[in-house]
């Protein structure tokens, strides 16, 4: 019962999922038996995001609110909001819950149970429009558990719990600051010997949501970045 659960919300112009976000959280997590806090961190947003950010934090003492002065990337989003929590148990999710709040208890209980990481392994729903994206991150997901010689299936969920302690090494390990900074946190995790539990999540495509993904252009920078790291793994040995 001495857990201290701390959830970690990287924010970029996404203002106005963020009342409704909170709202769904703090349900979820009220009915865990540990104390909790939600870690709101802004990159810089050209919206309104910041504005309700600082909104929420001053009316709400389970939630704390951290800017960037200049935009830095979603990585190192999440890594300054994980270097920021409070609690033994850390974790992110995405604000704008394709992957829903009520996996949060799922993964705090696999931290609980004696995993150093746990993380979720999308299962998506489909639509016509959203094929060659799904159909292009199936590839890659086959590509980095070849070439880096992972355990898990997926590692760019934006669902991730991490026990602190354990995880701090690794993640001063980490360069990318961008959305390869997933992939990485994982393969040094598995890599560095921390225990990963990867548990089923339903992925349901927000349709408010803009994709900071730019498909084509994006492709060739993570394939990129993957060969550069994957050369790093091999000088140091671990491929």
């Amino acid at each position: 019962m001495s857990n201290f659960v701390s959830l970690t919300i990287p924010c970029y112009n996404e203002g106005k999922f963020i009342f409704r976000a909170v709202k769904e959280l703090e349900k979820v997590l009220d009915a865990l038996p540990y104390k909790y806090e939600i870690i709101l961190f802004d990159d810089k947003s050209s919206d309104n995001t910041a504005k309700n950010i600082g909104k929420i934090a001053a009316g709400d003492r389970k939630v704390r609110a951290f800017f960037h002065k200049k935009n830095q990337g979603r990585g190192q989003t999440v890594k300054d909001a994980v270097m920021e929590a409070r609690g033994d148990i850390v974790g992110f999710l995405d604000i704008d819950l394709e992957i829903a709040a009520h996996y949060v208890p799922v993964m705090v209980a696999a931290i609980v149970e004696g995993y150093d990481v746990a993380i979720g392994d999308r299962i998506s729903k489909i639509t016509g429009r959203l094929l060659l994206r799904h159909l292009l991150s199936k590839v890659y997901q086959v590509m980095v558990k070849w070439l880096l010689r992972l355990e898990v299936n997926d590692t760019e969920a934006g669902c991730k719990f991490f026990k602190k302690a354990k995880i701090l090494p690794t993640l001063q390990q980490t360069k990318n600051k961008h959305w390869f900074w997933d992939t990485e946190i994982i393969a040094l995790a598995q890599y560095n010997g921390l225990r990963t539990k990867e548990i089923p999540v339903v992925f349901t495509t927000n349709p408010e949501t803009k994709s900071t993904v730019d498909l084509i252009p994006d492709i060739f920078k993570y394939l990129g970045e993957l060969r550069k790291f994957r050369k790093e793994m091999k000088k140091k040995g671990f491929l």
